[in-house]
């Protein structure tokens, strides 16, 4: 599962098909770019002296703020996702990687590597809310493949009694605010203060973000009856659920899961 409290954004997703002697110079970039090449062979040269040659079935997250230039000897096509993905908007995970990482996935992820980034490709920039959702569990998708690659030890940017907090409500998400200020041995008063502090949202807030953001993953990755995931996330029953989720995204679970199944066919 992916970090408790991580905001992923897309800021860029293009479908480069260049030409042979084709070249660019781009410039800094506050995202980090992610790219798969499908076909032919890429130069990269950092403004920082860094030399990187990519060819067919080649992955890169390059590091955002670092001007490059692009070249390809004998054309080439790619995609390339601009992403930043950040804990309570305040923590970068993928800061603790020396970057540039270019790697070359095995057979499973390169096919997720590929699929999800060309469905992000073909929905960007996303024209409806519904599809504004689908682009961002894909790209969380994304991450979560970076992390599991990569690894993340995303606790130990957090504090200790929010990391216990945390990790009570992934065991079980219908935890009340009472029971997670318990595990982080503070009074409620206390935790309240300390957890709006930390991620910007009080507990109870943070509580229904967490549950609507679990039920939209299930939702796009199982077959799971719609009551199930509302049982499953912390629900007081199906009729809350729908009500929260089209409350919060503008469109009930089932239509958002019709959705997620339409952008991948």
């Amino acid at each position: 599962m992916l970090p408790t409290g991580l905001e992923v954004h897309v800021a860029w997703a293009t479908h480069h098909r260049w030409a042979a002697g084709q070249w660019l110079r781009r410039h800094p970039t506050p995202a980090y770019a992610l790219w798969f090449v499908l076909h032919g062979a890429i130069e990269i040269r950092s403004e920082d002296g860094r030399a990187l040659e990519l060819s067919d079935g080649d992955a890169l997250l390059f590091p955002p703020h670092v001007p490059r230039d692009i070249f390809t000897p004998h054309g080439a096509e790619w995609l390339s996702i601009g992403l930043v993905a950040q804990l309570f908007g305040r923590v970068d995970v993928f800061s603790q990687w020396a970057l540039p990482l270019q790697w070359r996935p095995d057979e499973p992820a390169k096919e997720f590597l590929r699929l999800w980034m060309d469905h992000i490709v073909a929905l960007f920039p996303p024209a409806t809310e519904a599809l504004q959702l689908v682009v961002r569990g894909l790209a969380q998708g994304l991450v979560g493949l970076l992390l599991h690659t990569f690894g993340c030890d995303h606790h130990l940017f957090l504090p200790r009694w929010l990391h216990q907090a945390l990790q009570r409500l992934r065991e079980n998400p219908a935890v009340s605010v009472t029971e997670l200020a318990q595990a982080a041995l503070f009074s409620p008063a206390q935790f309240r203060r300390r957890f709006r502090i930390w991620t910007g949202l009080t507990p109870r807030e943070y509580l229904r973000r967490y549950r609507l953001e679990l039920a939209q993953r299930l939702l796009e990755t199982t077959d799971l009856p719609i009551a199930h995931i509302a049982d499953r996330c912390g629900f007081e029953n199906l009729s809350h659920f729908t009500r929260t989720f089209k409350n919060a995204f503008g469109i009930s679970p089932a239509r958002y899961r019709e959705g997620t199944k339409d952008a991948k066919s």
